[in-house]
């Protein structure tokens, strides 16, 4: 007789409970830039790589936050 545990995982309650690195680091390097002169701003994004929260996202998201950031460089011109 063969036995099934059906174990569900809800998905909402595993996203809910990580924290949001991605918007954590945006708002964050996102005010240093606009109160920074423009030959700072490309340091700031580079600082924000080697920050700790930054390692935490995924590939794709540490994408993501890099041309987010250049975008608002860009905006301020």
């Amino acid at each position: 007789m063969k036995t099934v545990v059906k174990s569900g995982v809800n998905t909402a309650d595993i996203n809910r409970l990580r924290p949001d690195y991605y918007n954590n680091l945006f708002y964050k390097y996102k005010a240093k830039i606009e109160n920074e002169h423009p030959n700072k701003k490309y340091m700031i994004i580079s600082e924000c790589q080697k920050d700790q929260e930054f390692n935490k996202l995924n590939e794709q998201e540490q994408q993501d936050i890099f041309f987010d950031l250049m975008a608002i460089e860009r905006k301020l011109r």
